[in-house]
């Protein structure tokens, strides 16, 4: 945001800097959704074409945890287009702290969640975090259906060391869906209670 680039102590080379960090981190995150998916589906295939020896999961067991894998893949291709569509993944390099110092940062970051007062000299810039903030709500539905994925494969578990990746993996998705949920639902009252005045509506 232009407003990032006017505030005192940001430079080019902060700029940049932030810019190849928040870079590095979505790239990360992209490719541990894609090594999930990627694990979840070979653990399915490679389940699937086990010998029979003496069924320890029971059939609908089975059944049902491939229809509950299949559905959680869907509901990742479906979570990314929709927050491709809100705009979560342009403008990374505008980001709202970009150029900030890291403590500026954090505390832009608890103004925008309203665990502190906002400084009325930074509002647009928090109001504009604060806005970004709420859009990574759509990256729910994603790691929803991570979730459901990861539950599919536990279901299909025989128990042991089969069992514990799929429920760790689900533990770790549902507290991530919890913190952005959270999140979310701050930035947005955040926005309520401080309104854009050049905003029409």
């Amino acid at each position: 945001m232009a407003e990032a680039r006017i505030v005192r102590g940001a430079t080019s080379e902060g700029e940049q800097r932030a810019r190849r960090r928040r870079r590095r981190a979505w790239l990360l995150a992209t490719v541990l959704l894609l090594v999930s998916v990627g694990i979840g589906i070979a653990v399915g295939l490679l389940s699937g074409d086990e010998p029979e020896p003496v069924p320890d999961v029971a059939r609908w067991r089975e059944v049902a945890g491939l229809v509950l894998s299949i559905a959680g893949l869907l509901g990742v291709l479906v979570g990314g287009v929709i927050a491709w569509r809100a705009g979560v993944f342009r403008g990374l390099s505008g980001w709202p702290t970009v150029g900030l110092a890291r403590h500026q940062q954090q505390l832009l970051t608890r103004q925008a969640t309203g665990k502190v007062p906002a400084d009325p000299a930074r509002l647009p810039l928090a109001r504009a975090l604060a806005h970004r903030l709420a859009l990574q709500g759509k990256l729910r539905l994603g790691f929803v259906g991570l979730g459901v994925q990861q539950l599919g494969q536990a279901l299909r578990a025989d128990g042991g060391g089969g069992l514990a990746l799929p429920l760790l993996g689900l533990v770790c998705l549902l507290a991530a869906v919890v913190a952005l949920t959270v999140q979310t639902r701050r930035a947005q009252r955040f926005l309520v209670a401080h309104p854009d005045p050049h905003d029409p509506a």
